[in-house]
């Protein structure tokens, strides 16, 4: 299991139906990423949100690279997501997803 916390910088609170999901990758072939970890969507709350990405053990490749990524939704519209690559499973994770906004609107 993986287990983090994401936050984003903004200081806005966001509305209880915003969704925040997590995702884990396999992404050692070119232009496919494969997904390792089932998706955990989950109630946005206050940031920093926390998360756990289940995996089977059998999945992840020996010398293969995988990463976590993280955004957020509201009404089915992206918000805000992660924009760099965040290496899990290597021994040298760092953590604390970052996410940045994709939108200038307001929420509403």
């Amino acid at each position: 299991m993986i287990s983090d916390t994401a936050a984003y910088r903004e200081r806005v609170i966001l509305p209880s139906n915003a969704v925040f999901e997590a995702t884990l990758e396999g992404v050692s072939l070119m232009d496919v990423a494969v997904i390792l970890g089932p998706i955990g969507a989950d109630p946005v709350g206050a940031s920093p949100s926390t998360f756990a990405i289940e995996y089977k053990t059998e999945d992840i490749k020996p010398g293969h690279r995988d990463n976590v990524g993280g955004k957020i939704t509201l009404d089915g519209q992206l918000k805000f997501i992660t924009d760099t690559l965040h290496p899990v499973l290597t021994g040298k994770d760092k953590g604390g997803l970052k996410m940045i906004k994709v939108s200038t609107q307001a929420f509403k």
